[in-house]
């Protein structure tokens, strides 16, 4: 079921399966093995191919794009580096994008204005191409240690019951010595996942926020219960497990929420087995804000007094973001000192404010996360 344009509802407090209305194929795909074995799941949805998918990046109401799934082949870069902002303390090696934008419905989400000339949900059915970079990326490169992601452009799992992408990706790197994935989402899709060998080369991570901002900004995704549940699981099966707490909102209430968060979260999963905790404030541009306030409404997270950073995006004021992560660093220091945390798109005196220590390298960051990683396997 579709939500109406423009409502807010806690009806959706479960997972949200995607079902297209269409799909359109891009003739140099047609007959690839992904394709086949994603049309084959939609049998009776209607299907047209055509030359060119480029010829469908235009801008378009993102609501009715949503409902469009495209099958095409990727040109570009398979393999990039790790967005990077200035003035912040940046982590992350290379990312992959075989899936294009997402049919979960976060309120905050950049994908909004970031996708807007190009909003269908799309599928690169050349995988192969993918593979073939990660593999030379870490081959050419034997002493560094990579980490990969693929969290980007949409949720690594919400489509893996349409894509089974996971299936290809997991063995993979649990083939490389010198590279780690990391699985980001919000969803409860993780059936592919458990019996798959990953050689503890595989993070799932989920992003976690307290029950009510589920309801209220997370349409469409996964309950807190399930999240949490679906990573016991995955625990369970040897991998380690990544918890994402951002984007943190501002809000009534907002530290007992939050300090209940952890306390779930640090009743069912086991510490020694967490690959590592973000923490991150949100954070937005003006087109997101316009596009966000107008499909929903509702919403009041973009209310309250924000400030433009130097990287262009309007944040809580220091003092309220410097407070948010302290108590958050604090709550999970009380839970275990067993896995890294880090602040993620945070410049130095942020990082030495709220941890009153010297603020890490990147360098350094990035060997105590990919230590982390080795120990695990």
């Amino acid at each position: 079921m579709e939500r109406p344009r423009g409502i807010l509802s806690s009806y959706f407090e479960t997972m949200q399966s995607f079902q297209p209305q269409q799909i359109i194929i891009e003739a140099k795909v047609e007959g690839s093995s992904l394709t086949n074995r994603i049309i084959n799941k939609f049998k009776k949805v209607p299907k047209q191919t055509i030359h060119s998918y480029q010829e469908l990046k235009i801008p378009q109401d993102i609501s009715q794009a949503k409902r469009t799934l495209i099958l095409a082949e990727q040109r570009g870069e398979y393999l990039k580096p790790f967005p990077k902002i200035k003035h912040a303390i940046n982590l992350g090696d290379f990312v992959f994008n075989p899936v294009s934008n997402c049919h979960l419905e976060c309120t905050y989400c950049i994908l909004q204005s970031y996708l807007k000339n190009n909003p269908s949900i799309t599928i690169f059915a050349n995988w192969e191409n993918y593979a073939e970079a990660i593999l030379k990326k870490a081959i050419e490169n034997p002493e560094h240690c990579f980490r990969m992601g693929t969290g980007e452009l949409s949720d690594s799992l919400a489509l893996d019951n349409i894509t089974n992408l996971s299936q290809e990706m997991v063995p993979l790197f649990a083939k490389i010595p010198n590279a780690f994935l990391e699985l980001k989402t919000k969803s409860n899709a993780i059936d592919n996942l458990l019996q798959l060998e990953h050689r503890g080369h595989t993070v799932i991570s989920w992003s976690m926020a307290p029950e009510e901002i589920i309801k209220k900004e997370e349409l469409k995704c996964a309950s807190l219960n399930q999240r949490i549940e679906c990573a016991v699981q995955v625990q369970q099966a040897g991998y380690p497990v990544g918890i994402h707490l951002d984007p943190l909102i501002y809000f009534e209430d907002w530290q007992k929420a939050y300090q209940t968060l952890i306390e779930k979260i640090a009743q069912k999963l086991d510490p020694k087995r967490i690959a590592w905790v973000s923490v991150g404030s949100l954070r937005f541009d003006k087109d997101l804000k316009r596009e966000a306030t107008s499909r929903f409404p509702q919403t009041k997270i973009f209310s309250e007094e924000f400030i433009a950073a130097p990287d262009g995006k309007f944040r809580y004021f220091k003092e309220i973001r410097q407070e948010l992560y302290q108590k958050l660093w604090r709550w999970l220091a009380d839970w275990s000192d067993d896995f890294p945390r880090y602040l993620c798109m945070e410049a130095p005196w942020m990082w030495e404010a709220v941890t009153s220590q010297k603020a890490p390298s990147p360098e350094d960051k990035e060997k105590e996360l990919t230590d982390r990683l080795k120990s695990l396997c």
